[in-house]
């Protein structure tokens, strides 16, 4: 599966197999675990792949290998402020 395939099935559980971590660790994603547990809380994919648990390789207890997971949507930042000013310009211009 590649990048974009990972991207638009963003909603959809990923299966894992046990191999290395498959995302960069910065990707925010939920993970599910061999004993059926969802961790709902977003966190970065390399947050899993860190110590002697990695849970990627499917290493340490094994109830808690990761065997699937999913991308996490980001909303876009807006800076406010920086736009604020920008229509209060625009408004004093078309004044």
């Amino acid at each position: 599966m590649n990048a974009q395939t990972k991207i638009v099935a963003a909603d959809v559980w990923i299966p894992h197999d046990g191999s290395e971590c498959p995302l960069p660790y910065e990707t925010l994603i939920h993970v599910r675990f061999r004993n059926g547990i969802e961790d709902r809380k977003a966190h970065f994919a390399g947050f899993w792949a860190t110590g002697l648990r990695d849970a990627w390789r499917h290493q340490g207890p094994r109830d808690w290998h990761i065997v699937a997971y999913r991308l996490v949507p980001v909303a876009p930042v807006v800076n406010l402020p920086a736009r604020l000013d920008r229509v209060a310009e625009a408004r004093r211009a078309a004044a």
